[in-house]
């Protein structure tokens, strides 16, 4: 059984380095909570291995939160300034000391929430949901805006290109996208669950999903005021696409043989069509691709010891432009059964702040310290 939120968890980092980079696995155990009145809700563990330069080393905190519930979207405007969402009309926020719950919408119906965005220069953020659900923040509260999404499909994914640009994906292929005044139906030309969407500023949409009821057929598409599928070499379960100016990246299962099993497959598209990055024994079910020097990627998710067996929580990290191909090891134990759903990251600094969100209200924070 999982503790409850007031029970502590500790996260271990374990990382194994190649020639171009290293893979970080997080293991969350049980620990109960000593009673005390000590001012620090967080367990620290550092592990030296998984330091991916001489001059410092990340470290993790599995943060307290006010919810049990499942968390499937972050994003922030700052490391300081955090919204997560999830089920049961979970709202989040985090102030750079403290998780707090913030009030969901009167009038809104309740929901599962699947996503949040915003606008990185004013105070605006978004959340879709179950049944069509739209809600918005102004800065000072939650509200259901009058315009109606048009659809009573679940939305799973929702991005921003600027106040008017706003697009927002969900189940058999629903696709709309809001001007700033209306919400319009776009023609996906699938009845695939779409499931995760990046925006390209100024520029183009992009959107994978699979079939509803199979990991297979999956799909990726491109708009840029018209819906074009994109060719691609993912097999089935594709849940991730992000990236960063014209790289785009895509994570999802491919099965290559009965023998070895399905593993996850991280490909980048940088114009010329798709080149695999790497690959690992796991299901990555969100993606950020950090504005930075080195266009660093995170990746969250799960992977089982055996199938059907325990889910352990992951944290992928790539911090180049071009990534090992070769297959990547991980270790795990046994003790712990989380998903990780949700990964946002600073990329004001270089090395800034890491969240990753899942299963009964987990956040960890992630942070690259200097060694002195």
């Amino acid at each position: 059984m999982f503790p409850s939120s007031r029970q502590l968890l500790a996260l271990t980092l374990l990382a194994v380095l190649s020639s171009s980079c290293w893979l970080s696995q997080t293991i969350l155990t049980e620990q109960a909570a000593d009673g005390g009145d000590d001012s620090t809700d967080t367990d620290t563990v550092t592990d030296g291995l998984t330091d991916p330069a001489p001059e410092g080393h990340w470290e993790w905190l599995v943060m307290d939160t006010p919810t049990e519930h499942q968390l499937t979207g972050i994003w922030g405007k700052s490391d300081t300034d955090v919204y997560a969402v999830g089920k049961s009309s979970t709202i989040l926020h985090f102030d750079g000391d403290t998780w707090s719950t913030m009030e969901f919408p009167t009038g809104a119906p309740a929901g599962n929430l699947g996503d949040v965005t915003g606008s990185p220069e004013g105070d605006e953020v978004y959340a879709v949901g179950t049944g069509g659900l739209f809600i918005a923040f102004d800065g000072d509260t939650w509200f259901a805006p009058p315009e109606d999404t048009g659809t009573d499909e679940n939305l799973h994914d929702i991005c921003r290109i600027s106040a008017n640009e706003i697009f927002a994906v969900g189940d058999e292929g629903t696709f709309i996208a809001f001007d700033g005044y209306f919400w319009h139906h776009i023609n996906s030309g699938t009845d695939r669950n779409l499931l995760s969407a990046w925006c390209r500023p100024g520029s183009d949409v992009w959107v994978v999903g699979h079939l509803n009821y199979s990991g297979m057929s999956t799909t990726v598409l491109r708009f840029d005021g018209v819906v074009q599928p994109v060719d691609h070499p993912v097999g089935h379960f594709m849940y991730a696409v992000g990236g960063v100016g014209s790289l785009v990246r895509i994570a999802g299962m491919y099965e290559e043989t009965q023998e070895e099993g399905p593993y996850f497959s991280l490909n980048t598209w940088s114009g010329g069509g798709w080149d695999e990055s790497a690959r690992a024994d796991a299901f990555v079910l969100d993606i950020f691709v950090v504005d930075n020097n080195n266009l660093t990627t995170w990746l969250v998710g799960f992977a089982e010891e055996n199938e059907g067996g325990i889910k352990h929580p992951i944290i992928y990290r790539y911090p180049n432009t071009v990534l090992d191909e070769d297959p990547l090891s991980v270790e795990y134990t046994d003790n712990t059964e989380i998903t990780l759903r949700a990964v946002w990251a600073d990329g004001s600094q270089e090395n800034g702040r890491v969240f990753a969100a899942g299963d009964v209200g987990t956040i960890v924070v992630g942070s690259y310290i200097m060694d002195y």
